[in-house]
């Protein structure tokens, strides 16, 4: 409603959001299964991706974004039964399910940018319902945190070049260079290791 919508159209795009939010939810991992590294490696080709997962139209969304698809050969695909579950749903959705959905992205994804009135009602539900926080963070490390999420490299470059020249660089090198040596010394003079270890 903060965007207009009069509350029944409001509540319908958020009983549909609901819906596709939950049966994701219900798809994915726990915490605990995300942990293991072998069932979260499932290597893919382009090609596996789109006849397993056919609605996600995967090629045609990232060359949109204009990555080729030479870039996109192979995958690695995290959960695999999450995106069979979300294919499938994918393939129920309506246009008015799609539509709602990519609003509420964009929504979601610039609460930060918009008003105290939006700001408020998104941290009552991501930062105190969800995370259990009693007070949202002050405005300046809310700010700071917007530029090191947009700028962060970019600041990075900056600040390198003017606080850490090349010398500083050279000298790290060394540094890095003689604790290699001297750990390798260390290590050649254990008797208990052969040569081989």
């Amino acid at each position: 409603q903060l965007f207009g919508f009069k509350k029944s159209v409001a509540e319908k795009k958020m009983k549909n959001i609901l819906k596709v939010e939950t049966a994701l939810a219900k798809a994915s991992k726990s915490r605990t299964e995300l942990r293991d590294p072998v069932a979260n490696y499932n290597r893919m080709t382009l090609q596996e991706f789109e006849q397993r997962y056919p609605h996600f139209r995967l090629e045609k969304q990232m060359n949109a974004k204009g990555i080729r698809s030479e870039y996109i050969q192979q995958m690695v695909v995290g959960q695999p039964a999450f995106m069979d579950a979300a294919d499938k749903l994918f393939a129920k959705m309506t246009a008015a399910e799609f539509r709602d959905m990519m609003e509420w992205g964009i929504i979601d994804g610039t609460t930060g940018y918009l008003s105290d009135d939006v700001r408020a009602a998104n941290f009552d539900f991501y930062g105190k319902v969800m995370s259990g926080r009693q007070e949202d963070h002050p405005l300046w490390r809310r700010a700071t945190s917007q530029v090191q999420g947009v700028m962060g490299e970019a600041l990075g470059r900056i600040y390198v070049k003017k606080y850490f020249p090349a010398s500083s660089k050279e000298r790290m090198k060394t540094h890095v260079e003689n604790l290699r040596v001297a750990l390798g010394e260390r290590i050649a003079a254990q008797e208990w290791m052969d040569d081989s270890t």
